[in-house]
């Protein structure tokens, strides 16, 4: 997916923003008669995309497809499962990167690395103001390939979750981030730290 001609870009009061997570979202912000649009790729020619929309405003929305009008979303209406504030978080145990000065930092997760055991990104992660450097999460982590990476600075915060506890993080840049575990500390970790607490 990409951001069309009409998408609010990085300079706008709300920028429209896609996630590269597994599934591939796009959160954006429209109002007073206005039109966003993206490009999906992908499936066989002439097939219509398969897509959940949900209107999280006070506004009716008209989405269309190949110009083509798929759908009309009343407030509040749209896909079940809620990714926002209110919604479960999708591990069982949360995870929060927080940068807790104004030093920028990219970092790497890790939870336990056998098997299928992947991080998820949580509501609260890739924030506006960052979505440049987009945090993201990895299917199939192994010892050489984080769970989840991400960008936080100036006193932000990034979530998470897994069904595994933490066992390694790094930190690359100039804050200082404060990880924590199910709203527990997990470790400090000063630019240019790497923690490692094993096989928990």
């Amino acid at each position: 997916m990409k951001l069309g001609p009409e998408a609010d870009r990085e300079n706008a009061t709300y920028p429209d923003a896609i996630y590269n997570n597994d599934p591939y979202y796009i959160q954006g912000y429209i109002g007073d008669g206005g039109v966003d649009s993206y490009y999906t790729y992908g499936g066989s020619p002439g097939e219509i995309p398969h897509y959940s929309f949900r209107n999280n405003g006070n506004a009716t929305l008209y989405v269309y497809v190949n110009g083509n009008q798929t759908r009309t979303v009343a407030p509040g209406e749209g896909v079940e499962e809620e990714f926002g504030p209110s919604a479960p978080p999708k591990g069982n145990n949360t995870i929060t990167v927080e940068a807790a000065d104004d030093g920028a930092s990219n970092y790497s997760l890790w939870s336990k690395s056998e098997s299928y055991n992947p991080i998820y990104v949580e509501y609260g992660a890739n924030p506006y103001q960052t979505a440049k450097h987009p945090d993201f999460s990895n299917s199939y982590p192994d010892d050489e390939i984080p769970g989840a990476a991400g960008f936080v600075a100036d006193g932000g915060a990034d979530s998470y979750s897994s069904d595994h506890r933490l066992t390694k993080v790094t930190n690359n840049g100039t804050a200082t981030l404060k990880i924590y575990q199910n709203d527990e500390l997990w470790a400090t970790l000063q630019p240019g730290e790497e923690m490692s607490k094993g096989d928990q």
